[in-house]
Parts: structure tokens; sequence; C-alpha cells
């Protein structure tokens, strides 16, 4: 392999350790984001991941083709902090490489990390799920939380693919030019085509990195490889290379066994004149004289498949999946990990389920996720009874996975079960105990039934006061009391929700400081809940409050932010203050239209607000503009 340097891909791992072997995950944003993201989330990820992370270091390049197909393909994981200049658009984070990853079942990682942006977030990425660094949903599970229990989904660990690559047969050792990349992923295909050598690991560079360990890790994947495999093309006989004056020469000295394939035609003799002893070239489009010389070669090493072994079928089912020391072929993957899943093994089982969720290898199908949740449950049931622990954590992620697809009544039927048997076992007050209490408790309110959410939401919130074990500046605590304010404010009552709010206020303030986004969401929440009782006049102080932190700490279009100058107008026009009103109206609208986009809903929205009011135009002597509204808002309709 060539040591370039000038390499278009860059890495970043934990202690800038060696690439080489670690799970691939791409970082892409906006140009302007890089400097302000890359640092943070990679010392997130590494926190439980010891994986490499490539970027570029110029993030308005484009790709070539081959670049895409050849290295970007080969990603797990395609990580995108998402901020409004993003959904903005005009850039490749937004505009190429979703639909790269989506198109090759490489699952996105969309990390929101700004407030409000939601609508155009679903806009451009449609139904993806993120993850926001910036809030708790419902069921208080946290973001590092959340970020770790994705990472170790998605991503094969360290240990396993240390049992992956033990479970291979065998290993061939692939020598090729940089700028034959392509060509080497087509003669790994070409190799384990054949299914009798579908258990033989090939080593190859993957992204190795020029440096102190390049040669020394090449020289002992070599000595454990069984066989040389010289991949030909014209850009061998270039003088000089790295294959003609290390890894070759190295392979003669170690004696080893060499199948020398052309992939490109070349010629022979010229091959002969600087490769000595250079064994007979086959072929690689002669697939029957291929596999003649590879039997031949490898009749010493290659092994029967061992087919009624479901751990052996899910472990190098992984390795295709992932492109652990083999190429990444995500349809034998699913095949491979489905046989062991199909066998009972619940390893298999839980893989198929993330696949499925996260389109990992494959489309993302949430009825499959259900179907191999609710398998690997049952069988761990049947093993090791109701009452296991594993058992139980199992059950509590079914119940997770119907909430999320709206099947509120089977979270109710089996969560009172599954509550009752984790009360018995792990206590009332056990986090997890708790957050199956939550999952019930949405669920009614998913089914409309706000009396019985807010009488669970009560109880969980008592016990977590009771709990001396849980400390009093725990945010889950916030959280929950957040919950409790929306239910009643979704139950018209509003002096309820202010206090369960003003509660939850405090907490976040103390524990995630007075300018947290989250934070500042609660407070706004709070100003509309006491101008509802106190009139206009207080909530505008208060808003004001609002807004003047957030235009401290958020961009002057961020959707939060124009959310709070909006309502601040509507006060303005409840006091009678047309001409304020008016003119931050407009500002707002102008705002939205630009950022979201003319017929956007939020834009739509605000411009409806306008036209209602009309009276207020008029009593500026503004005929004509109210008319204009009118106009304005009548041809959205009829785009509509």
């Amino acid at each position: 392999m060539d040591q370039q340097k000038d390499m278009w891909l860059k890495v970043r791992t934990k202690g800038n350790a060696n690439p080489q072997g670690k799970a691939r995950v791409y970082f892409t944003c906006h140009p302007l984001d890089f400097d302000l993201y890359f640092d943070n989330i990679c010392e997130q990820i590494f926190r439980t991941q010891d994986c490499a992370i490539y970027y570029t270091e110029d993030m308005s390049m484009t790709y070539s083709d081959d670049d895409m197909e050849t290295d970007l393909r080969q990603m797990t994981l395609f990580v995108i902090p998402v901020t409004l200049k993003l959904l903005q658009g005009g850039n490749r984070a937004v505009e190429t490489d979703p639909a790269f990853a989506n198109e090759n079942h490489i699952p996105v990682l969309p990390l929101m990390m700004g407030s409000g942006l939601v609508d155009l977030f679903t806009k451009r990425f449609g139904k993806l799920q993120y993850l926001n660094p910036n809030s708790m949903d419902e069921t208080a599970i946290r973001y590092e939380e959340k970020l770790k229990s994705f990472l170790e989904n998605v991503l094969v660990g360290s240990e396993l693919r240390r049992r992956v690559q033990d479970a291979f047969d065998a290993c061939i050792f692939l020598s090729y030019r940089k700028k034959d990349r392509k060509y080497a992923n087509e003669l790994m295909r070409l190799i384990h085509k054949d299914p009798k050598y579908r258990d033989i690991a090939i080593w190859y560079d993957e992204y190795l990195m020029p440096g102190e360990a390049y040669t020394e890790n090449i020289e002992a994947a070599m000595r454990r490889s069984e066989l040389f495999t010289l991949l030909v093309t014209p850009n061998l006989l270039e003088d000089p290379n790295y294959v003609m004056t290390t890894e070759y020469p190295a392979a003669l000295d170690q004696k080893k066994q060499i199948l020398p394939v052309e992939m490109s035609e070349t010629a022979h003799a010229k091959m002969e004149e600087k490769y000595r002893d250079l064994p007979a070239i086959v072929r690689g489009c002669d697939d029957a004289v291929f596999y003649d010389r590879l039997q031949e070669e490898l009749q010493e090493i290659a092994k029967e498949a061992k087919d009624k072994d479901p751990n052996h079928y899910y472990l190098i089912g992984l390795a295709y999946l992932e492109g652990i020391d083999v190429e990444k072929d995500t349809g034998r993957a699913v095949e491979m990990i489905t046989m062991a899943a199909e066998a009972g093994l619940p390893e298999a089982m839980q893989k198929l389920a993330v696949m499925y969720h996260e389109g990992l290898g494959v489309e993302r199908n949430w009825e499959e996720w259900v179907k191999w949740r609710e398998r690997d449950a049952a069988a761990a049931e049947e093993e090791y009874g109701e009452e296991d622990e594993i058992v139980i954590r199992k059950k509590a992620n079914l119940l997770y996975t119907y909430a999320e697809m709206g099947r509120y009544s089977e979270v109710i039927d089996q969560g009172i079960k599954v509550y009752e048997t984790t009360k018995k076992v792990m206590g009332d007050t056990e986090p997890g105990t708790l957050k199956i209490l939550n999952s019930i408790a949405v669920a009614y309110g998913g089914l409309g039934d706000y009396e019985t959410e807010l009488e669970i939401l009560q109880m969980v919130q008592e016990m977590y006061e009771m709990e001396k074990d849980i400390s009093g500046d725990d945010p889950d605590r916030g959280c929950t009391l957040n919950n409790m304010a929306c239910t009643c404010m979704k139950m018209g009552d509003t002096e309820r929700a202010l206090e369960y709010a003003e509660r939850s206020y405090e907490i976040r303030r103390e524990v995630l400081g007075e300018e947290h986004p989250e934070t500042l969401i609660t407070r706004y929440n709070i100003a509309m809940m006491r101008g509802v009782s106190e009139g206009p006049e207080k909530k505008l102080e208060l808003l004001e409050e609002v807004y003047e932190l957030q235009k401290k700490n958020l961009g002057e279009d961020d959707p939060d932010l124009l959310t709070t100058l909006s309502s601040i107008a509507y006060s303005y026009y409840e006091m009678k203050d047309y001409e304020k009103s008016l003119k931050l109206s407009e500002k707002v609208y102008e705002s939205k239209k630009n950022v979201l986009g003319e017929e956007h809903p939020d834009t739509v929205d605000e411009l409806h607000k306008m036209a209602n009011m009309i009276d207020a135009y008029r009593a500026l002597g503004g005929n004509e503009k109210a008319s204009e509204l009118i106009g304005r808002l009548e041809r959205l309709r009829s785009n509509s």
C-alpha cells in the first residue's frame, strides 16, 4: 500500500492511536460549524467508543464518485451536528451526505445543536431520529446515556471485534496501490463470492495512516497471513512504489504463497522484470481459472463452513456488516445474522432489532424492529423466568418500542404487569421502575386520558421526592415536573400547570444554569401561563427577560428566539400598542421567511397572526398594508 501523505480523508482517534481495525465513523457538517463542534463531539464519542472518526479538513470540498464508493461506503455511521446554518442548505452535509448514507444503509446520527430547529429539521431530513445534547425526553433518559446506547448498538466494540477476527478460518494479505482501492474492493468481493471462502479474512490497509506504526502494522499482518495476494494493474509498474520496494520483497523473504491477480490489463513481461520470482499472473475476469488457482493456494487453510454454529454465523455476519477484515457486504451480513437469530441466538436477535430500527445495512423497518425485540424478550423469559433482571430490562425496552410506534394500548396492557414485577424485584423508587411508570403515563396521554397521565406522573414525582438516594439537584425531577405542567395545560388547568412549571424551572436553573436553552424554554412557558391569569403586561415583562437572555446566547434568527419575539409582538397587540406590535411582527415574519421559507408552516402561521391584526393596520392608516397581507395569505392558501 502506498504511503500517500495527501489522503483526502483525515482521521481522529482516541489518544492518537492507529486507526487500523477500529470502527469507522464519518463526521460531516456545515463548513462554519466544524471549529465549533468537531472537537467536542469527538470527545463525547470517545468517552464510550474506541473508534476512528474520519473527516475532511475542508468541509466544503466535493467528493468524486470513486471517493464515495470506495471510502465513504466503508463507514459504519455518519454523524452530523444540526444547526440553523446547516438546515438553510447549500452544503454537502445536508444536500449530499444523508442521501448517500441512506442509499447505502449507513445510519445517520444527527445531533441537534440548537433549539427550535425541529420543524425545519423534519422538512430537510424527514422523520429521521436525532439526539439533543441540550434536552431530556419524556422518559428522562439523558443525552449521554442515549448517545452511549446508540453507539454501542451501532458500532462493534473492540472486544467483539476480537471475537469476530478470531472466528475467521484464515487470513489473506492483500497488497495494492492506494490509487487502486476500487479494484481492491472488487477483488475482495470476487474472493468471497464463493461460499467456500466466505470465512477467510482479507487484511488490507483500510485507512492506515503513514507514521511510526505503519510498517510495523503491515509486517505483523503479513506474518499472520497464509497467502499474499498481489493486485496487478499498470500502477504497480510505476517506480518506485511501496508495494514494489517493501511489501512484495517482505512476502518473498517470509516465503509466503503469492497469488498475483490482474484486475486491469498490465504488461506481464514488465511485471516479471520489476517483481522477481513472480508466479504466473491469473486474470480476475476469468472466474474458472481464478477459482482453480485460489483453491490450489488455499487448499491447506480453507475449512468447511460451520453450518451448525449460529454464533459463527453471527460473528462472520458482523464482519461483513462493518467491514472487519473483509469488504462490506450488507446483503450477506443480513442473511448470516438472520440465520443466527432464527436459530435462537440472543445477540443476533438484538442486533437485528437495532439494524432494522437504525437502518444499519437494511432499510428501516419498525415492524421487524418490534418483531425481533419481542422474540428476544420471549426467549429470555422462557430461559430465565419473568423476575430475572435481564428479562425485566428487555421487557422495559419493548415498552419504549411500543410507545415510539404509538402503540399505547400495548404499553398500558403490558406495562402494568412489567411495572409490578420490576417494583417487586428492584423496588419502588429504582430509576428503572420509575421509567416504566413514566412510559405508562405517556401512553395514557397518547390516548387522550390526561387525568390518568397526570395521576401517574404525580406518583413518579412523589417517589423522586421520597427517595433519599436521588439527590435534590437531579434534573430528572425537573423533567417530570415539566411533563406534569404540559399535561395540565392540555387539560386546560393553567393554575396547576404554572405551579409545576415554576418548580421545574427552579430545578433546571439550579442544575442546568440560568441561560441553558431548556431552562429558558421553561421560563417562556411560565411567562405565557402567567399571562393568562395576570394579563398581557405581566406576560410582556417576563417575555422580554427571556428574550434578552436568548439574544445573548442564540443567533438573531434562532427559532426559539423568534417564537419569543412573536409572543412579545402579540402582547403589545393585546395592550393596543399597535405600532410596536406591527413593527415586531413584520420583523419576525421576514426572519422566518428568510430562514424557513415563505411556505413553511411557522412562516404561514406568523402571516396568519399578522392578518388577524388588520384592525391594527387600519388604526394606523394602513388599509393598503392590510389588503396586501390578506392577498399574500390567499396566495399561500391557493398554493397549498
